[in-house]
């Protein structure tokens, strides 16, 4: 990959359903933190321009990044446009491509992202979002499109009933063109009961404007969970010994 893509990790979890005082991505699986898996994937990539959220325990998480990237803090949390608004001085102006990934995201793999970047590219896509299939697809938003175009991502909360039996949904992971978003990320607005600005509002004002946004679908659902649980926690390390037998 070349230095015109830069990457941002979302890495500001408290980790409150977690039960635990330690940054979400410092919980360990197989011995390492969470978020070093990711840092790993993005680095077999080759990404230059690293950018990591940090929140709570900032300090710790700072640590353990060392000097593979540039830790940015979000003082309060507020959504994940607003952590994103946080690396403003990290794309702003210099046309580049962005690619969000999550901290709390230790499965995905070089191969996903890969054919998520390449798709994106060769679309000439203003965005593009990395979508999955679940059989129980539950809180998260849905995935209204045609063809490979999203026309909307629906959160769960404002789905009728109809679109809630789509089970294609938004995993989070998402690329955009830098000028994408320095247009919408000062757009948005804390219109919700947790007064939080949304990533998915600027993909709605993309898609009101007939801009590119593209959906572009894994199979591998689990490779795009989120870790929220100690449950969950528990079922990844199960995966990744299993991927460890197999290779």
């Amino acid at each position: 990959m070349d230095s015109k893509f830069t990457v941002i990790i979302l890495a500001a979890g408290k980790g409150t359903r977690m039960k635990s005082d330690l940054p979400k991505v410092l919980h360990k699986l197989n011995d390492k933190p969470m978020v070093e898996y990711v840092l790993h994937v993005v680095e077999e990539l080759g990404f230059v321009n690293k950018v990591i959220i940090t929140g709570d325990g900032h300090h710790l998480v700072e640590a353990v990044i060392g000097n593979r990237g540039t830790c940015v803090l979000q003082k309060e949390q507020m959504g994940t446009g607003h952590a994103v608004l946080q690396a403003w001085n990290c794309f702003a102006g210099l046309n580049l491509d962005v690619l969000i990934l999550y901290g709390d995201t230790p499965l995905l793999t070089a191969d996903i992202i890969d054919g998520f970047i390449k798709d994106y590219r060769e679309a000439s896509a203003d965005i593009s979002v990395l979508t999955t299939v679940l059989e129980n697809p539950s809180h998260y938003g849905r995935i209204i499109r045609e063809g490979d175009k999203i026309t909307a991502i629906v959160e769960y909360k404002d789905a009728s009933d109809e679109q809630r039996k789509i089970n294609e949904i938004n995993t989070g992971t998402c690329c955009f063109r830098s000028e994408v978003l320095e247009k919408y990320l000062p757009l948005l607005k804390p219109a919700n009961e947790q007064k939080e600005l949304y990533l998915t509002d600027v993909i709605g004002m993309a898609v009101k404007d007939g801009l590119n946004v593209r959906a572009f679908l894994t199979s591998d659902w689990q490779s795009t969970m989120g870790i929220n649980t100690r449950e969950e926690l528990e079922f990844t390390e199960k995966v990744l010994l299993n991927r460890n037998k197999i290779n």
